[in-house]
């Protein structure tokens, strides 16, 4: 199991990050470093929208959640 304490690798675009882009970073590099009950909190950009995010981040465990916005998000929203 991932010590829960280690930060999780980020990744980062020049320009805009499309779907594509997103989708690969949640699968590639964000998923393997999940553990069952980490939770992963996203707002509502549509390239956070993607098929199969959900389902990627929930298959090891883990809880997903959409910020209802980023100025009023509590951690008791989760």
């Amino acid at each position: 199991m991932r010590q829960k304490t280690a930060p999780i690798k980020s990744m980062t675009f020049q320009g805009s990050t499309d779907t594509n882009t997103f989708y690969t970073y949640v699968t590639q590099v964000l998923v393997p470093q999940l553990w069952t009950g980490a939770c992963v909190v996203m707002e509502n950009f549509s390239s956070h929208k993607v098929t199969g995010i959900k389902e990627a981040i929930e298959a090891v465990g883990a809880k997903f959640s959409r910020a209802k916005s980023f100025k009023t998000f509590r951690s008791t929203d989760l």
